[in-house]
């Protein structure tokens, strides 16, 4: 029986050239005696002929399960840096509130995508892993889960030129400074292999892409090209969101913004052809408006505007590479891993293009560029069948930790990236946003501000999901053991981004010795717009990293009954030392007064804050204050609006005047909306038994005839009547 060789798994990007490509280096590795999966990210429905193929995920990110920051510490023992890890995201798609907040469900789902890929590697036993593209963000995470599990890693795209695969065991050619050819010198003199290579190019007039232009675009561009006689320079169209256009921007946003910038300083005795680029949707330059006798948009040949140019402008174009085998002076915007070897004019900023066209650039030494060619040859691409070769490059793959990305990238994704960073780990000391936003370094929040709106944020609560803001309501709190030695808290352990330091910080503000008391969603209950999903374990876990450590005794918790744990709806938790629980029954349970903030209510109006609450407008008309939408445990309770007189004259007028302001209980229920209950400013209470089930709201209105007026507002008090420990 033949021996099976290492077990390779190829990832592939969805997509026609992916799977091509993919299919490609999958049977050279076949050739090598390896034993091949091809997985591409999610199902495209293009079969590989060359090796098997199953997919990562069933159908896109989203199919990936959630996982927050703590689940994935608690699952892999550390945590992975989204704000570095999405930097490719932020340099290429307009930024929301979801790509920024870490525990946001779309980042939960990236953690997903790690766990998910251990799991295939796990199920697969892979040895060596091919990761494609290296700079967006699932090809991020596959790199770090791949060393995190002591895998070798490799990385793969397409080649410069057809035929080969760029192969590379330490990084992307884009990451300069960290690619295995960066730390190669070019060969002295080149090979005779790497001259044959440079004469065949030329002659077959090859390039990366198929040109495929018709003879008219030849013509027009030969008829523009010999109406002057002034100097052209070549500038060929990018990908804006290539990783090669979208690293190394400096000060600039994006691509079209530094074309734009060097395109001013081309100075008028020079004229330029722009050929977009044939794969790019969005031409970056389509709204550019140029005079015709100094700009010539064409779809010709390459090797045609070869033939009448004068230069050749790239932004880390392969363009640029074949223009160097054409023998044309190459002037480079970004860092292709051709520069830096004094092949081609290299400018730190387009602003300097025009210096440099004034002083005619020189072309570079055509030995000096077949050297270049003989590396990438030799440590860069690999033949399609060279098995001999490919075994080579995966020789030097090891289980490297990556570096960090961001640095590479422009000053406005690295500020984006930083604040980002600094949000996550405010977060982890704050209860909610806003107190997190409050506490970042100005410079952080503001870069925040200016690409992510104040308004796109604000409906992200804790910092994960959106969440209604009655969720910055507290839950009722059971007083489980009436006159016990316990420490009630409305910690919500669900909505803390670091639900391990929030209970020690809250354990440690409690009395030695003493039991804290909190409640929270079972596993099976947990709403989808919580940050955690905790279970019993994890619970356990929490209490163990105290200082001192905790132990934690869970019960059921179902409308105003304790029950088992394992069917309940939501969980009380003790956390104490062992020996101070209280002794608890399961039965009916008696609950604490229940404070509703100002804070957890929504307003028509924008409200004026005060030192208690909110100075609100209340007129006719519409409700002022609503919300927020509760589920209140069945029994008899006592409703309290916290409204206080604005002046002593007020306090006195209420005695004379009939009411101005109405308050209502409304039930939520079957689509339906009822008031249950109704009362006024002269008697601010009401005693309502309500439905078991039913969602509750609360609204203050204006009546008919009054004027508008500010009144405090200080939230809404509720207790349990004849029941309740005082």
């Amino acid at each position: 029986m033949t021996p099976i060789g290492p077990r390779v798994v190829i990832f592939r990007v969805p997509g026609a050239e992916s799977a091509a490509n993919a299919d490609r280096l999958a049977a050279t590795a076949i050739k090598a005696g390896l034993d091949v999966l091809i997985a591409p990210y999610w199902p495209d429905d293009l079969e590989a002929a060359a090796a098997p193929q199953s997919p990562l995920l069933d159908r896109d990110i989203g199919s990936a399960p959630r996982l927050s920051a703590f689940a994935f510490r608690q699952k892999f023992g550390f945590d992975l840096d989204l704000a570095d890890l999405s930097a490719h995201l932020f340099a290429t798609q307009p930024l929301t509130a979801d790509l920024i907040l870490a525990e946001s469900i779309w980042n939960q789902h990236l953690r997903g995508v790690a766990q998910t890929a251990v799991r295939f590697l796990d199920d697969y036993n892979a040895d060596i892993v091919f990761v494609p593209h290296g700079a967006e963000i699932v090809s991020r995470l596959l790199a770090e889960m791949t060393v995190a599990t002591r895998r070798r890693l490799m990385f793969w795209e397409s080649a410069f030129f057809p035929g080969f695969h760029y192969i590379d065991p330490h990084a992307p050619h884009f990451f300069r400074g960290e690619c295995g050819l960066d730390r190669l010198p070019s060969p002295v003199e080149p090979t005779p292999r790497a001259m044959a290579f440079v004469a065949r190019w030329k002659a077959d007039r090859a390039s990366k892409y198929l040109q495929t232009a018709p003879p008219s675009s030849r013509l027009e561009l030969q008829q523009w090209a010999g109406a002057d006689r002034r100097p052209m320079l070549f500038l060929p169209g990018q990908i804006a969101t290539d990783a090669n256009a979208v690293v190394g921007l400096g000060h600039h946003d994006s691509l079209g913004a530094v074309y734009r910038a060097a395109l001013r300083s081309v100075p008028e005795d020079w004229r330029v052809i722009y050929k977009p680029h044939p794969l790019a949707e969005h031409d970056v330059l389509q709204d550019y408006e140029g005079s015709p006798d100094r700009l010539f948009r064409t779809d010709a040949d390459i090797h045609d505007v070869f033939a009448v140019c004068d230069a050749v402008l790239t932004y880390s174009s392969n363009v640029g590479l074949e223009a160097l085998l054409a023998g044309l002076p190459v002037i480079l915007l970004g860092r292709p891993v051709y520069a830096g070897r004094g092949l081609t004019h290299d400018l730190a900023k387009p602003e300097a293009l025009g210096a440099l066209l004034a002083q005619r650039a020189e072309p570079p030494s055509q030995n000096a560029v077949a050297a270049f060619v003989e590396l990438l040859l030799a440590k860069g691409l690999t033949a399609d069948g060279d098995p001999a070769g490919l075994l080579s490059r995966i020789a030097e793959a090891g289980s490297r930790p990556q570096t960090a990305r961001l640095p590479w990238y422009g000053q406005t994704v690295q500020a984006v990236g930083q604040a980002a960073g600094g949000l996550t780990k405010a977060l982890a000391r704050s209860k909610t946003l806003a107190e997190a936003l409050a506490a970042l370094p100005e410079p952080q929040r503001r870069t925040l501000l200016e690409h992510v709106p104040a308004e796109a944020l604000a409906p992200h609560l804790f910092g994960g999901p959106q969440a209604p803001r009655g969720q910055l309501a507290p839950r009722p709190q059971p007083d489980i053991a009436p006159g016990g030695d316990l420490v009630h808290t409305d910690l919500k352990l669900e909505q803390s981004v670091d639900p391990a330091a929030a209970l020690a910080k809250t354990a440690s503000l409690a009395a030695p010795g003493r039991t804290l008391c909190l409640t929270l969603p079972s596993w099976n209950t947990c709403p989808p717009d919580a940050i955690q999903r905790l279970d019993r374990d994890d619970i356990d876990a929490l209490c163990a990293r105290c200082d001192p450590p905790l132990e934690a005794q869970v019960h059921g918790l179902d409308g105003d009954r304790l029950i088992s744990p394992d069917d309940a709806p939501a969980w009380v938790v003790l956390a104490g030392p062992k020996a101070r629980f209280p002794l608890v029954v399961e039965g009916p349970v008696c609950f604490r007064p229940w404070i509703i903030p100002p804070e957890a209510f929504t307003y028509r109006e924008e409200p004026e804050p005060t030192r208690k609450g909110f100075l609100v407008c209340i007129g006719p008309g519409d409700p002022a204050i609503f919300g927020p939408y509760l589920t209140m445990p069945p029994g008899r309770w006592r409703i309290s609006w916290r409204i206080g007189p604005t002046s002593v004259w007020d306090r006195l007028t209420r005695l004379l005047r009939r009411p101005r302001i109405v308050m209502d209980v409304v039930e939520h229920r079957d689509s339906q909306i009822t008031v249950v209950g109704r009362t006024t400013n002269a008697s601010a209470t009401l005693v309502l038994n309500p439905t078991s089930g039913s969602l509750l709201e609360f609204r203050t209105s204006g009546t008919s005839e009054m004027r508008i007026s500010q009144v405090p507002f200080e939230g809404v008090e509720l207790r349990g009547e004849g029941k309740l420990t005082e």
